[in-house]
């Protein structure tokens, strides 16, 4: 015979019984609460005081230049360079940083289409040169907010990159119509590319 939980509470409490059995029952557990993921937590709470502002003068490799304000978030641009074999790791913040010159672009290989292979041409020598005139030449700007910017002034907003994506044609030509080249980085790149950075830009200051 099946005896319902109600019934057998009933029969224990008129016999007194209750508290020696309570024990063993199983109390409701208090539910789980939901947690919120510590990512859209840190994306809806940045606020616009995240980012500083500093005077910019951009140069492309077409020679059109563009100045205004960009945006940034971190202080600090840590590099590492080489002088006569020695390693040197440096850091300079955003104030002590004169201009940025990308020199050279290097082949990453990104995928193959039915024209071609897809190439990533990122920067590769780039030339460091403080407020102090003093100059380093590093690999790259990969994990910087230099592969980017946006620049602000009295026109709106534009999005300038230091880098591009190519296509190497089956016809052993590039879709750029850059000069093919047998090294694995090139020099010359494409019109609407940065060239040139200069920060702390002032308008009496001349390229």
């Amino acid at each position: 015979m099946k005896i319902s939980k109600q019934y057998l509470l009933a029969w224990l409490s008129l016999f007194g019984l209750l508290p020696l059995f309570s024990f063993d029952m199983e109390n409701p557990k208090e539910p789980t609460l939901p947690q919120l993921p510590k990512a859209e937590t840190t994306t809806k709470n940045k606020t616009p005081e995240d980012t500083k502002s500093i005077p910019i003068l951009v140069k492309l490799c077409n020679h059109r230049v563009i100045h205004g304000n960009t945006f940034y978030k971190k202080e600090e641009f840590n590099f590492q360079h080489t002088i006569e074999g020695i390693e040197y790791k440096k850091k300079l913040h955003i104030s002590e940083i004169k201009q940025i010159i990308i020199q050279s672009w290097k082949f990453k290989k990104d995928k193959k289409i039915k024209t071609g292979t897809k190439y990533i041409m990122l920067p590769k020598k780039v030339e460091v040169i403080s407020n102090k005139d003093q100059s380093f030449i590093i690999d790259g700007l990969e994990n910087t907010e230099f592969l980017s910017l946006e620049i602000s002034n009295s026109n709106g907003k534009a999005k300038l990159f230091s880098y591009w994506i190519d296509l190497y044609k089956n016809n052993h030509t590039w879709f750029s119509k850059l000069p093919v080249v047998h090294k694995s980085y090139r020099e010359e790149c494409f019109p609407d590319v940065i060239k040139m950075i200069q920060l702390n830009f002032t308008k009496d200051q001349i390229l």
